[in-house]
């Protein structure tokens, strides 16, 4: 008689289509881990171009403000903007009426872009990516405001900040997605890459009295 059809039990995923495309399991500790390298990629990203900033950018911007301005007057952010610290926190150095305050908008720009290339290593996710980022930017605010002493009340500090939330969600989003699209290899038995086929092995079935395109003796009419 015909060989009973033989239905392969479902084979565990492997690790790689699982850390990808496995169900999503609450994890509080993973989550806070998470969390902890975005602020932290946050932060050294922007320190490390702040620091930068102020080697190459700032004295070039004060001489030539002081150089051009006859009243002898510096009108620009606070004084204290000029040291590191206050250039990340501070929301006052957050501003569009300097060069100084340009400056620091475009290193939360870049900051930005490193960190939506960030989420692809620590989150991984497509749909996680604005929870991420959107929490990364909200304990910023909150620091910020304990740090200045009262809430922003600068609307280049808003502006930025939502920006900021919408290019690296949107450009993490893409480059997740396009790292989940990407074809993963699956090693699999021989026996599973096959057809089920109720025909003994080394025989063709019949195919209409004409000899079979897949090879073997075929029935004739």
């Amino acid at each position: 008689g015909n060989r009973s059809l033989r239905i392969p039990c479902r084979r565990r995923r492997p690790w790689c289509v699982t850390m990808w495309y496995g169900a999503t399991i609450f994890d509080p500790s993973l989550i806070l881990a998470q969390m902890m390298c975005m602020q932290s990629v946050l932060y050294l990203a922007m320190g490390a171009l702040v620091f930068t900033l102020r080697i190459f950018a700032w004295p070039y911007i004060i001489r030539v403000k002081h150089k051009h301005n006859d009243a002898g007057e510096h009108a620009g952010p606070p004084a204290a903007c000029a040291r590191a610290l206050p250039m990340v926190l501070d929301p006052a150095c957050t501003n569009a009426t300097s060069a100084e305050g340009w400056l620091i908008i475009g290193a939360w720009v870049v900051t930005a872009v490193i960190l939506a290339f960030a989420l692809v290593p620590i989150i991984e996710r497509a749909k996680k990516c604005l929870d991420f980022v959107a929490t990364a930017y909200g304990i910023h605010f909150v620091v910020a405001s304990i740090y200045a002493h009262k809430l922003p009340n600068t609307v280049a500090f808003y502006c930025t900040q939502i920006f900021c939330i919408v290019l690296s969600a949107v450009l993490g989003e893409w480059l997740c997605l396009s790292r989940e699209l990407q074809e993963i290899p699956i090693a699999a038995p021989p026996s599973e890459l096959l057809p089920l086929t109720s025909e003994p092995a080394g025989e063709a079935p019949a195919y209409g009295g004409r000899r079979s395109p897949f090879g073997g003796a075929a029935a004739k009419r």
